[in-house]
């Protein structure tokens, strides 16, 4: 089954290679470790070779083995590891531990046969499975292609150096209490070792398409919050997509924000410092709207409409509600804005039931309210000016502010609708 190509965002790209220099620095840690318990246990075993041995050439190939594990591990925090060493490392990983493999029948003056039957062909793996913590599929290859022709060679020397009493032998008996060669076991080897390279590098390789696909989609997500609440961009991104026929009702509370005199303010700065002016402004009103749990459903000109309680849940909504509106208040009174513009601001808070969801066409869409509380928070807002106040709120919200110090301001008629009603302001 073909895997999906994913294009690769620039931000997770520089991220995953964040976390593969990270993860080189544990590769060079493990190759140091094993470095240093293959020397303790060197150290620690009773030598049982002759001690007429022509030569011993185990502690020369663990110090030069040691030499460049601490040459890489430096390399590694610098982030100075190019492909190049990295290859290199590979191979020299692999021809220390042929090297090994091979010196063992010298050191202990056995017939070449003898490196067929070590544990130390083991450690073949581990160098092999070290690569994966890159997340590179590439690298476990290089290392399980060199591992088996580096086997391979082993094999090869083993044959073609040992005495006839320790040459090949087809009875698996005699295979297991002398340093005879069995040449199926040996076959046996080489596919464990090519079948684990190329199962971790599929392994891998999928793996890795699916952390990208996920980094791709959470980036997208991200991406799209900047045009609709983050919920409903988690919605599109990870439930499976949103339509317009996923909307919602419920009670919720509106905030409707909008700045005092901005058309004549504006008439008194160049277009592009306006843009750039409000964006400040905004950046600043929103964070108490976000720091209260509140979703910017719309960006009017110079005003703000805000939802509570929807689309994300929030039991607390109408007092949520006005706290970010307080708050709003209280940061636009400490603030000096550019261009010597100044931003003062009316807002009206309603609670009621709403209806939010998608709108649009099919290629293009945009999260929207709907619903009297609604209209009526932009009625409130628009009232302040009448009244001489900074925030009014209907009587359902201020009914459900139980330790909030209120103020009835009047009982009015409000455009647009029929009967009185009592509308209130904070102390």
């Amino acid at each position: 089954m073909a895997t999906k190509k994913v294009q690769i965002p620039e931000q997770i790209r520089d991220a995953i290679l964040r976390q593969q220099d990270d993860s080189e620095v544990i590769i060079s840690w493990v190759q140091l470790t094993i470095v240093c318990l293959w020397s303790l246990l060197y150290l620690a075993s009773p030598k049982s070779y002759p001690v007429d041995a022509p030569f011993v050439p185990v502690p020369w190939a663990l110090g030069a083995y040691a030499a460049f594990t601490v040459f890489r591990l430096h390399l590694a925090y610098k982030r100075k590891l190019s492909d190049r060493i990295l290859t290199l490392s590979v191979i020299v990983d692999m021809a220390v531990l042929t090297a090994l493999l091979v010196s063992f029948p010298v050191q202990y003056m056995q017939p070449a046969s003898f490196a067929l039957k070590l544990p130390t062909m083991m450690y073949l793996f581990i160098f092999i499975a070290i690569r994966a913590l890159r997340f590179e599929a590439r690298y476990v290859l290089l290392s399980g292609g060199i591992a088996s022709l580096a086997w391979l060679g082993v094999v090869i020397y083993a044959i073609t150096q040992s005495p006839t009493e320790s040459g090949v032998t087809t009875d698996f008996v005699d295979y297991m209490t002398s340093n005879r060669i069995l040449i199926g076991a040996e076959i046996d080897k080489l596919i464990t070792l090519v079948s684990v390279t190329v199962i971790l590098s599929l392994a891998i390789r999928r793996a890795r398409s699916l952390m990208i696909e996920a980094a791709s989609i959470k980036v997208a997500a991200t991406d799209l919050s900047r045009f609709v609440p983050s919920e409903v961009a988690r919605r599109i991104t990870e439930v499976g997509g949103a339509s317009a026929h996923d909307v919602q009702t419920t009670e919720a509370t509106i905030l409707y924000l909008d700045v005092e005199n901005f058309t004549a303010m504006a008439e008194r700065v160049e277009p592009e410092l306006v843009i750039k002016s409000l964006n400040e402004f905004f950046a600043l009103a929103v964070k108490p709207i976000e720091m209260y749990g509140g979703a910017v459903t719309q960006f009017q000109g110079d005003a703000i409409l805000a939802s509570f309680n929807l689309p994300s849940p929030d039991p607390d909504h109408a007092k949520n509600a006005v706290s970010a509106a307080k708050e709003i208040l209280k940061a636009l009174a400490d603030q000096q804005f550019q261009y010597d513009m100044i931003y003062q601001v009316r807002i009206g808070v309603s609670t009621g039931q709403v209806t939010g969801g998608l709108v649009g066409v099919t290629d293009r869409v945009s999260y929207t309210v709907h619903g009297d509380a609604v209209n009526l928070a932009a009625r409130l807002e628009s009232l302040n000016k009448t009244l001489g106040t900074r925030i009014l709120l209907s009587a359902r919200t201020a009914n459900r502010l139980h330790e909030e110090d209120l103020s009835l301001v009047e009982t009015i008629t409000i455009r647009g609708r029929q009967e009185p009603e009592p509308v209130y302001t904070l102390l």
